[in-house]
This record gives C-alpha cells, structure tokens and sequence, in this order.
C-alpha cells in the first residue's frame, strides 16, 4: 500500500523545515562550518551565529531528536521480530506476548540485549577523540 502524495508531500515540503534551510543558507561563513563540522556541532555553530540562546535550544532539539529516534528504532524493532516470529521465521518464542502487559516480552528483551552489546561493542572499539584546541 503506497502512502498518498499528500503525505508524502507534506512530510517532504514543510514550510518550516524549509524556511529554515533557506533561512539560515548564508548564516555562518564556510570556514567556520567547515571546522565546526569536523567537531560534530554544525547545527550548533548556526545557532551561535543567531546569537542569543539559540545555542542551548538548538542542543536540546538535538538532544530529543536523538531520544525519540531512539525510542522510535528499538520499538520498531520489537515490533518486526514478533511479526517474523509470528509467522515462525526466526523462532517462535519470539512472538509470545507477556499476559501482564499484553507485549511481545521475549522480543523485547532479545531486541533490548542486542542493542545494548551493539552499544558496548561500538564504545569499546571506537578510539577516544580529545578535544581539539586549534
């Protein structure tokens, strides 16, 4: 089932989203983008150019960005092992729903443990980045 244009439409082309990658096109010069990038804080660096405390506010967006995508991924991903397993690909216990909460617990708990070994996993094998003072 494809989704209707207008969805996607209204998705793609918000006015806000738009308004402001027109708007700040221009904002900061492209050497201290450049180096902002490189730090990972471009958005940040736009926002410091707006001047005030646009700065914290644009971290915060970030930040709650980051905290509803994440939440958003690991129930995904619940959701599409209890689906495979309720048509027994994996394996079924996966598709057990706990009678308490009415979820699929076992799910939950593998998808839960994966991430949190993917996690560790990428953390230990990441080198630690200091700082640069240039």
């Amino acid at each position: 089932m494809a989704e209707s244009p207008t969805a996607v439409a209204g998705s793609t082309f918000s006015p806000p989203s738009k308004l402001a990658q027109v708007g700040l096109q221009g904002g900061v010069s492209p050497a201290k983008l450049a180096a902002a990038s490189r730090n990972g804080t471009a958005l940040i660096a736009v926002a410091q150019a707006l001047g005030g405390g646009w700065a914290k506010v644009m971290a915060l967006s970030i930040a709650l960005s980051v905290i509803a995508t994440t939440g958003t991924g690991i129930v995904l991903s619940v959701r599409i092992a209890y689906g495979m397993a309720s048509y027994r690909a994996p394996t079924s216990p996966l598709a057990k729903v706990s009678g308490r909460f009415n979820t699929p617990a076992i799910a939950s708990i593998v998808v839960g443990v994966l991430l949190i070994a993917i996690t560790w996993i990428h953390l230990l094998a990441t080198p630690c980045r200091t700082p640069s003072t240039t």
